[in-house]
């Protein structure tokens, strides 16, 4: 198991704040184009799915888990919230997967 300061937990914290900060910049920067305004919206959704199969998979097959059954109903219910709360349209832009990564390193 990972901890918060092995090389394994500091390169998912790491690329948990990419998938944090670097979108919102990602998509301002992209809606101030005036041939594509709102092209960012689009590009978000993709990001977020990204970064559940990414990070999401890695917390699920870094607990222990193997298949579908009690042990993913059991990841559901302590990371699902805060994954979920990455697909929210204003709440999405919140550092999300930075606090679930921390809070599964610390464990």
């Amino acid at each position: 198991m990972p901890t918060l300061l092995s090389i394994e937990g500091i390169a998912m914290l790491f690329t948990a704040l990419a998938f944090d900060f670097i979108p919102p910049i990602f998509i301002f920067l992209l809606d101030l184009n005036p041939f594509l305004p709102g092209a960012g919206e689009f590009i978000s959704p993709v990001i977020d799915v990204f970064a559940t199969i990414t990070l999401g998979g890695w917390m699920f097959l870094r607990s222990g888990g193997q298949g579908i059954g009690g042990k993913l109903t059991q990841f559901i219910k302590k990371r699902g919230a805060l994954i979920g709360l990455e697909y929210v349209p204003i709440l999405g832009e919140g550092p999300w997967w930075t606090i679930n990564v921390f809070m599964f390193l610390k464990k």
